[in-house]
């Protein structure tokens, strides 16, 4: 966001996106809270008096109703795009970095990206990592869907560690955005990626996570006689062309067709009917895979 507006009246008002500004207006005392870099806001405060950033004291300068808070003179950082700080899978995905220049002279550089440096520890953690509470669970209430594709994921982080972007000259008060293409394989893992965003001795440090771009789920729903549904999910905001294809064991029987394709817009769930039927029942091997 770069304002608010209430009763036409804009009580914040910022040069740069923030993802985070929280405001608490006290009877004479601003108290604000952010982990972004401002560089300069303007908030309606008629009565304020003192202000606060994070807990520490914050000069400003009053014009009318209103206040306006300076950072100190340097440079700032922001993630422009992806707004939601996601990635997909076996996508050219696009991130984009504003850089504003709030001393009192040209800075030429470019945006580097790196991870952590124990960036290998953070991922394997959420692929691997459990509970005590999870071996609670009775071993026949966990999906019965198995993912075949990746068996495995990608250990190598160079489609974004070590990335930067053109190198440009930013002026004394002005901006300038950074484009950098991040091809992410098919194969990386769906983890959150702790994402250091660097520009001259200027560092901000953002978490990025991979997700499939496409979700399917195949349902034998209970009010519903011989009919699967294969549900599909479409994560991106762009149109998808899916295309489906189910393979199924000798016990199953179908009159429909078992290849599909679909037109699914961006964040839309769409939902394909199969009529099937169970006819091959085997008392010692009651196993009869379905392969979307």
């Amino acid at each position: 966001m770069t304002e608010v507006v209430s009763n036409e009246i804009k009580i914040l008002n910022s040069k740069l996106p923030l993802k985070e500004f929280e405001c608490h207006w006290g009877e004479n005392k601003l108290s604000i809270t952010t982990v972004n870099d401002f560089g300069q806001v303007k908030i309606f405060a008629p009565q304020i008096e003192s202000v606060e950033l994070n807990g520490k004291s914050l000069p400003f300068k009053r014009d009318g109703d209103f206040l306006i808070l300076t950072q100190n003179p340097g440079i700032a950082i922001n993630l422009i795009t992806p707004q939601d700080s996601l990635l997909f899978q076996g996508f050219q995905n696009r991130l984009v970095v504003q850089v504003s220049n709030y001393t009192d002279h040209p800075i030429a550089d470019q945006i580097k990206l790196s991870l952590a440096e124990n960036w290998q520890e953070q991922v394997q953690s959420q692929l691997d990592w459990w509970g005590g509470i999870v071996n609670l669970k009775a071993t026949n209430k966990v999906s019965p869907q198995r993912k075949l594709f990746p068996k495995t994921y990608c250990q190598d982080a160079a489609w974004i560690n070590g990335i930067s972007s053109a190198r440009k000259t930013i002026q004394p008060g002005t901006s300038e955005t950074f484009k950098i293409s991040l091809p992410v394989p098919n194969e990386a893992p769906p983890v959150n990626f702790p994402v250091q965003i660097e520009f001259g001795n200027q560092l901000i440090q953002t978490a990025l996570a991979v997700k499939a771009p496409l979700s399917a789920d195949l349902i034998l729903p209970n009010a519903a006689k011989e009919i699967m549904l294969i549900r599909l999910f479409n994560h991106t905001s762009q149109n998808l062309e899916v295309s489906t294809q189910l393979v199924l064991d000798s016990a199953w029987k179908t009159s429909g067709d078992l290849n599909d394709e679909i037109d699914l817009p961006g964040q839309k769930i769409d939902t394909i009917k199969i009529p099937i039927q169970f006819v091959g029942y085997n008392a010692d091997a009651q196993l009869y895979p379905i392969r979307l």
